[in-house]
């Protein structure tokens, strides 16, 4: 009878879940919890507003070879994160996204179809079959948008490039961008080396979202279909150069202007290249100096500066993070939507700007230096040899010194007798050519506001500070290892009035500065450099004391030794290794110093926490139980 009961329960339960189940999958299946902390499998905001804005359905077709990765386990984890994530764009798309999902076996009807869809098929083995692993997008009325290759490599980006997917199918026509520059960055011929130059990854993520249109440095007019004009590196720009960015931005065109004290790629310079347009920047309430370059003591990143010596900081090499510090204190200061979410900016030799006394704009900080900065002269960065040296005499004045700044305000001409003359003379009849334009046409202030983004540096938007560019099977795949490139897109949506994806962009990436390691190496590498200065002297001074006993004698005669100056020699031999085992010792204790800190984190997270949890569960445990106890007694 009770097997009965029993047999009777069991049942009842296993319908109760399946019914569970269907309930379930019928009221909840739109449902989600993501408990992560920064909701990386959760649709950001910006998505959403994409997705919100369709005015068609889109079609998402995940090409996918399924069958032909049955042993390939980091290719079906990727796979399964995709659809996922595809999965939760349809969702929150109410309908008008519609994801397929396709295996493109070999020699198959989808294999043709996944080729003219542009997918890049991955061989296999030599004359094996291709794998197909790309995304394509498509609207009804013929618009399409392909993702060729999904590299794992930018797997930490895969919403954003999804969205941007959608979002570029969802525009009629991408607005322009103008680039005038004196730096070759789509692409060239380096004139110190003479090797040829790859085109800069940022120009390639700026087309990919907008129409890009290369302006010469010599113009004298800027079109009015350019939406945004970015100037990097106006060296020696003409006054009619001047003069028509000028009257751009005072018609209500926005601009992202670059300057640099010391423009490292500018192939065509010599050893320092220094940029400055002082009566743009005075105009628009800017003070810039470019002799002068910012050092700070607590971002200095490490390079390599030879095989047997340990990397050194490079003060004016710079990695900027957003939790540096806190509050209004950090690197990226404010709540501007271009910073907000950015998590890791590099610069290099950058440049320091401020606001002009009196002037009418507002200057709002976007990247800021922390308080252990100084300044530093451009000329010292010429030919050097050890950045460390930049250190000695570094005057640490307690300010945060400005980097990149958001100019917004009425402003007024910077040429107020009108439209400067042609620098060319005419040769007809001996005159002078003048093609100034009437006064009338001139403007001589802003209608609106200007919207400005100035940056002091032009080196942070080359490759070698933010991202690694390779081949993917035909493809270049460029996986950033800093938001450099992220700053740029962010900046030229923000001026012309697209947000949606800067809240995209930077999600997902789980780069954690461990401050107190980096407080603890910085401070062990100045009680380093200190010692090691002086060992190296007194090393220096030892060899030299011994190549003066041990040069040898005079041309014609035999060189010998007595026994006292062999002794000496001895002397300094053991003197000299003595030292060079002291700076080991040096060396090797900042590397114990380190490795300790990461041992006691380790024993921390490994037992202390674990031990925390256990207690807290057994006292509660034993509170529960003392509960009953008393509640039986009673």
């Amino acid at each position: 009878m009770n097997s009965i009961k029993s047999s009777t329960a069991l049942l009842l339960v296993m319908v109760l879940s399946l019914a569970a189940i269907a309930i379930n999958e019928a009221l909840f299946s739109s449902a989600r919890i993501d408990l992560t902390e920064d909701r990386l499998y959760s649709l950001s905001d910006g998505s959403r507003n994409i997705l919100a804005a369709i005015d068609e359905p889109v079609t998402l077709t995940f090409y996918y070879s399924d069958k032909a990765t049955k042993e390939m386990q980091q290719v079906r984890a990727y796979a399964k994160r995709i659809t996922e994530l595809l999965n939760e764009y349809e969702v929150a798309a109410g309908g008008n996204v519609i994801v397929e999902l396709i295996d493109p076996e070999s020699f198959s009807e989808q294999e043709d179809q996944a080729v003219a869809a542009g997918m890049q098929g991955i061989p296999t083995s030599p004359g094996g079959p291709n794998i197909y692993f790309g995304l394509a997008g498509s609207t009804s009325t013929g618009k399409t948008e392909v993702l060729p290759a999904l590299s794992p490599d930018r797997e930490e980006f895969l919403e954003y490039d999804i969205s941007k997917l959608i979002y570029k199918l969802g525009q009629s026509e991408a607005p322009i961008v103008g680039v005038l520059s004196t730096i070759q960055i789509d692409g060239g011929r380096d004139m110190r080396t003479g090797q040829p130059t790859k085109p800069w990854a940022a120009v390639a993520q700026l087309e990919q979202l907008f129409r890009v249109k290369s302006i010469s440095p010599a113009t004298d007019r800027i079109d009015d279909d350019v939406s945004l004009l970015l100037v990097m590196h106006p060296n020696q720009l003409s006054a009619a150069t001047l003069f028509a960015i000028d009257q751009y931005v005072l018609a209500g065109g926005h601009a992202i202007v670059m300057v640099d004290p010391v423009a490292e790629q500018d192939a065509s310079a010599g050893s320092v290249s220094g940029s400055d347009i002082p009566e743009l920047l005075k105009a628009w309430g800017v003070q810039y100096d470019p002799t002068q370059v910012l050092a700070d003591n607590a971002h200095a990143m490490r390079v390599n500066i030879g095989r047997d010596r340990p990397p050194v900081r490079h003060p004016a090499l710079l990695s900027l993070d957003q939790n540096s510090t806190t509050g209004a204190n950090t690197n990226f200061p404010g709540d501007d939507m271009i910073t907000r979410q950015l998590e890791k900016l590099h610069i290099s030799s950058a440049g320091i700007l401020s606001a002009l006394k009196g002037a009418n704009t507002r200057f709002t900080p976007l990247i800021q230096s922390s308080s252990q900065a100084g300044i530093l002269d451009a000329q010292k960065l010429a030919n050097l040899q050890n950045p460390e040296s930049l250190l000695e005499g570094l005057k640490v004045t307690g300010e945060r010194y400005v980097v990149a700044a958001r100019i917004s305000g009425p402003v007024k001409t910077a040429f107020p007798d009108g439209k400067p003359k042609s620098e060319q003379v005419a040769e007809k009849e001996g005159e002078e050519a003048n093609d100034a334009t009437p006064d009338a046409t001139v403007l001589s202030e802003s209608a609106t506001d200007v919207q400005l983004i100035i940056i002091a540096d032009t080196d942070i938007f080359s490759d070698r500070l933010w991202v690694q560019v390779q081949e993917f099977f035909g493809q270049q795949v460029a996986t950033p290892f800093a938001d450099n490139g992220n700053f740029m897109i962010n900046s030229a949506e923000n001026l012309m009035g697209s947000s949606d994806l800067i809240g995209i962009r930077s999600r997902g990436q789980f780069y954690r500065p461990f401050h107190v390691v980096e407080q603890l190496r910085r401070d062990a590498e100045d009680q380093f450099r200190l010692k090691e200065e002086e060992l190296m002297a007194r090393l220096n001074d030892t060899e030299a004391q011994l190549a003066e006993l041990q040069q040898p004698a005079k041309a014609g005669q035999q060189q010998t030794l007595n026994a006292e100056q062999q002794a000496a020699i001895d002397s300094f031999v053991q003197k000299k290794l003595s030292i060079r085992k002291e700076l080991r010792e040096v060396r090797h204790q900042l590397e114990r110093e380190i490795e300790g800190l990461g041992t006691r984190i380790k024993l921390i997270n490994t037992l202390l926490v674990p031990l925390l949890l256990t207690l807290l569960v057994l006292t509660r445990s034993a509170m529960k139980r003392a509960r009953v106890k008393k509640a039986l007694e009673s």
